[in-house]
C-alpha cells in the first residue's frame, strides 16, 4: 500500500451509491473512497478464504479495502494500518479470531474500521469534523435535516440485523472508545450498557463473560471502575426512579441495546438528551433504525442524522447469512431449531 496520503477529492466528486440513509454514513463511505457497501463487501468475500485474523494485521483484508478505495481515500495508509492494528489488538482481547472459532464476520470488520474513522475524526478535532459533515449533507437528498453541532458527534447508531452479530461489536466499540479518550486524555466516570429489558441484560452477562469482558449488573454500592468494568442498566430502572440520569453525573459512555424499542421507547429520548447535556457519549444499536431514519423527524430525526453503520436484514441475507433459532414454549420434545436465510 502507498503510505502518502491519498488525494483529496473534489466536492463534485460522485456520491455513494445508498442515498437514502444517513449523511454520516455516505460522509464515511466517501473517507475511506468507496462508493458504497457492495463494492468493498464484495472485495472483502474474496479476500476471506485466505485471511490471518491471528498472526498480526489483517494484511488481505486491508488490502482489499485499499484496492477498493485507496486511490480516493481521504486519510493515508498509515492510518489505515493503524486502524487495523487496534481492530487486531481488540479481535485478540475479546477472543474474536479463527483461533477461538468466532472469526468477525465481513460486514463487522467494515463496521470496526467506520468507527475507527469516526472516533479518531470526533477526538482529533470535533469542530472541523462537524463543519465537513454540514457541507457533506447540503444537497437535496438531505434536505430538511438540521445542521450537526458538537453534541450530535456525540452520539451514533449502528444499525445491524438480527442475527448479525451485533453484540459482539458492541463490546468492541466500547475498547475502540477507550482506546482514543485515553489517547485523547479525557475523563471517563462509568461505561453503562443499557437494555430494554432483565433478560436482555442477563444475555450481555453471559456473552461478556464469552468475550473476557468485564460486566456487571449494576450496584450501586460496588466501586466504579469505567476501565475495567462494564454497569448493566435495565431501562426500567429510569422508569421506576430505581436510577436517574443526574446520579451519573458527566462523561460517561452508554452502549445501548434496542433503547428505542419495547414499552420504555417513547421515553428513550428525553433520557438519551439528559446524558447528552452532561458530557456523555452514546452509541445505539438496533436491527430496526432505518423506519425511524427514514421519518426525518423529532425526536427520531437524530438517527437519519447520526446512523454511522447500516447492515439489515436485505443485505444480511443477500450475502448468505442466517440466524440459527429456537422456538420455545412448545411442549417438550417439539422444540424446533430453524435457520432463517
Amino acid at each position: 500500500m502507498n503510505d502518502s496520503a491519498a488525494p483529496r477529492r473534489a466536492r463534485s466528486a460522485a456520491r455513494p451509491e445508498r442515498r437514502d440513509t444517513s449523511p454520516l454514513l455516505s460522509f464515511l463511505y466517501r473517507e475511506f473512497g468507496f462508493t458504497g457497501p457492495r463494492p468493498i463487501l464484495d472485495a472483502l468475500r474474496e479476500a476471506a478464504s485466505v485471511a490471518k485474523w491471528d498472526s498480526g494485521p489483517m494484511i488481505e483484508h486491508l488490502d482489499a479495502v485499499d484496492f477498493v478505495g485507496g486511490k480516493t481515500r481521504r486519510f493515508g495508509a498509515a492510518t489505515l494500518l493503524a486502524y487495523d492494528a487496534n481492530i487486531v489488538a481488540l479481535s485478540q482481547r475479546l477472543r474474536m479470531t479463527i483461533g477461538n472459532d468466532r472469526p468477525w464476520m465481513l460486514h463487522q470488520y467494515l463496521a470496526l474500521l467506520f468507527v475507527e474513522r469516526y472516533l479518531d475524526r470526533y477526538f482529533d478535532d470535533p469542530d472541523e469534523f462537524c463543519r465537513e459533515l454540514n457541507l457533506w449533507k447540503r444537497t437535496p437528498e438531505w434536505r430538511g435535516l438540521p445542521d450537526y453541532w458538537d453534541h450530535d458527534l456525540r452520539d451514533f447508531a449502528i444499525q445491524s440485523a438480527s442475527g448479525s452479530g451485533k453484540t459482539p461489536l458492541m463490546y468492541a466499540n466500547i475498547l475502540q472508545y477507550r482506546h482514543y479518550l485515553q489517547r485523547a486524555g479525557g475523563r471517563l466516570n462509568n461505561i453503562l450498557l443499557l437494555t430494554p429489558s432483565e433478560g436482555a441484560s442477563e444475555h450481555h452477562e453471559r456473552e461478556a463473560r464469552a468475550s473476557r469482558l468485564r460486566a456487571r449488573r449494576l450496584d450501586l454500592r460496588a466501586p466504579r471502575d469505567p476501565y475495567r468494568t462494564v454497569d448493566i442498566v435495565d431501562l426500567h430502572q429510569f422508569a421506576d426512579e430505581q436510577v436517574t440520569v443526574e446520579l451519573f453525573g458527566e462523561n460517561n459512555l452508554l452502549v445501548v441495546d434496542e433503547g428505542h424499542t419495547g414499552v420504555w421507547g417513547e421515553r428513550w429520548p428525553q433520557w438519551r438528551s439528559g446524558f447528552v447535556r452532561r458530557e456523555s457519549f452514546i452509541i445505539e444499536y438496533s436491527a430496526a433504525f432505518g423506519p425511524l431514519a427514514r421519518t426525518r423527524e423529532p425526536p427520531w430525526q437524530d438517527y437519519a442524522k447520526n446512523l454511522l453503520f447500516d447492515y439489515g436484514l436485505r443485505e444480511f441475507r443477500a450475502d448468505g447469512y442466517g440466524k440459527d433459532f429456537t422456538i420455545s414454549g412448545l411442549p417438550h420434545g417439539m422444540e424446533s431449531v430453524s435457520r432463517d436465510w
